[in-house]
C-alpha cells in the first residue's frame, strides 16, 4: 500500500482548510480602505465648508453700511497712520481698513490724492482696501514727507 498525500488548497472543499480564502481577506480590506476615503473626503469637505463660511462672513463685513464721521478729510489725515505695504521712491502702497467696501469713499479719495501737488496718479481699491500713489520723489523726499503734505488740511 502506498501513502497518499492529500494537498488541500484554501478554500478546497476536498481538504481542510489551512488559512482564509483570499477573498476573506481582500473583501475586508478593501472596505477599510474605502471607509478611510470616505472619511478623508468627508473631512475635506468639512474644511472647505468652513472655509467658505469664514469667506462669506468676510465678505458681509467689508460690504457694511459707511460709518459716521467718515470722509475723505479722516481718510486722508489717517494715511500716516495706515499699513506701509510698499514703499520705494516715487511709489508707496499702504493699507487702510477703513476704505474696504466704501466704493464711493474710496473714489472720493482718488481723486482728492490725485488733486495733492507732486502726486502724479493714485488708485484706491474699495475691495482691498490699498492705497497706491505714485509722486514726485524729487519734491517729497520721504514716505513721511508726501504723507505730511497729504494729511495737512488745505
Amino acid at each position: 500500500m502506498s501513502a497518499t498525500t492529500v494537498i488541500a488548497l484554501p478554500g478546497d472543499a476536498s481538504g481542510p482548510a489551512s488559512g482564509p480564502t483570499p477573498s476573506q481577506t481582500f473583501v475586508p480590506s478593501l472596505a477599510r480602505a474605502g471607509r478611510r476615503v470616505a472619511a478623508s473626503i468627508s473631512a475635506g469637505a468639512e474644511r472647505y465648508y468652513e472655509h467658505w463660511e469664514d469667506l462669506v462672513h468676510e465678505a458681509r463685513a467689508s460690504t457694511r453700511a459707511p460709518e459716521e464721521g467718515t470722509g475723505v478729510g479722516s481718510v486722508l489725515a489717517s494715511l500716516s497712520e495706515a499699513s506701509v505695504e510698499s514703499d520705494i521712491p516715487g511709489r508707496v502702497r499702504l493699507r487702510q481698513k477703513q476704505l474696504r467696501g466704501r466704493t464711493r469713499l474710496a473714489e472720493e479719495t482718488a481723486a482728492a490724492l490725485a488733486g495733492v501737488d507732486g502726486i502724479d496718479r493714485a488708485h484706491v481699491s474699495a475691495l482691498t482696501g490699498s492705497v497706491l500713489i505714485f509722486y514726485d520723489a524729487r519734491r517729497y523726499g520721504t514716505r513721511e514727507a508726501l504723507l505730511e503734505a497729504i494729511g495737512r488740511p488745505e
